[in-house]
């Protein structure tokens, strides 16, 4: 009777934690579908701890300000992204606050689920396998990407983006 006892707790308790796991991975899902495709700095960075943890402790030097300054206004970049992912916890705040530094900049951040797709299909057309993504174009035209981390450092892989460009045809003065 007690050894029978002893296997209706166990299995209650396995219930039990199988049921909190569940609930908890549903709440996780269901708050990541609310932060899918564009999304505003802001947003992310009130709604995201650890981003905006990142953000506050990055700084730039004023030589890496300057080099930021000098880039072009036609450079855009699509910021391809998740919320749940490492990598993007480390590097999306920090491009944020690079891309702050030069107001004629334009960029999307772009949400993703776990499957790298979002509502309007945009990952998917861009070929995002990993993230983040970062799709640098300058003139509409696509001049690079930074995937998951960067070679050297984001303001030094750009930087070499924009002197590839300039060797290839395109212009790239500053305005």
């Amino acid at each position: 009777m007690i050894k029978m006892i002893s296997s209706y707790r166990k299995m209650l308790g396995v219930l039990l934690l199988t049921c909190m796991v569940s609930a908890c991975a549903a709440q996780v899902e269901q708050g990541a579908s609310e932060h899918l495709g564009d999304m505003k700095a802001s947003v992310l960075l009130n709604d995201f701890p650890v981003f905006s943890e990142i953000y506050h402790e990055f700084g730039l030097n004023e030589w890496q300000k300057q080099q930021v300054q000098s880039w072009p206004s036609g450079l855009t970049m699509d910021i391809y992204f998740g919320t749940w992912c490492h990598d993007s916890e480390r590097e999306v705040p920090k491009m944020i606050k690079i891309l702050e530094q030069n107001d004629k900049l334009s960029s999307n951040l772009i949400a993703l689920d776990t499957s790298k797709s979002e509502p309007a299909g945009r990952a998917s057309l861009a070929d995002v396998q990993y993230t983040p993504t970062f799709i640098l174009y300058l003139g509409g035209k696509e001049i690079g990407r930074i995937i998951e981390r960067p070679a050297q450092d984001l303001i030094s892989d750009i930087n070499q983006m924009l002197v590839d460009a300039k060797a290839s045809g395109l212009v790239v003065a500053s305005e």
